[in-house]
């Protein structure tokens, strides 16, 4: 693609003149089934955010931060907002690669009962107890 600067179309995204568009069996072929999966879970997390109030251009968290835990105002994300889909994959990638780390139980667990993984990012200052354990020095 390119953008028209100058002309009837200007302001505006062009296929490129020698470019061919290809048949529908190629398109199906550069098309793998996951990038149609990771397309729809974006799609589906945009739209449980836009239906639990928040605006299409809400701030994101700050990457520079050691946990996603405030936007970048300062406010406190929701856990609505934490566990958006590109929210989720972020924190376990970032946990693959031993920079985050992950409350594996809790709020973030899809199926209420601790049957799942949360996959929130927790602080790596934060003590780490099982669950129905207090915190040492709590009463």
């Amino acid at each position: 693609m390119e953008y028209q600067r100058k002309g009837p179309h200007q302001g505006f995204w062009r296929l490129k003149a020698n470019l061919t568009i290809p048949d529908e069996s190629t398109i199906v072929k550069m098309v793998k089934p996951e990038d149609v999966v990771l397309a729809e879970s974006m799609q589906v997390g945009q739209q449980q955010l836009l239906d639990a109030g928040y605006s299409a251009n809400t701030d994101e968290a700050d990457d520079e931060q050691a946990t996603i835990v405030k936007a970048k105002d300062g406010t406190p994300l929701t856990i609505t907002q934490q566990l958006a889909p590109w929210m989720t994959t972020k924190n376990v990638l970032q946990a693959a690669q031993h920079k985050a780390m992950l409350k594996l139980y809790g709020e973030g667990d899809p199926t209420g009962r601790g049957e799942a993984f949360s996959y929130l990012k927790v602080s790596m200052k934060d003590v780490f107890v099982r669950e129905g354990e207090k915190k040492p020095g709590s009463t």
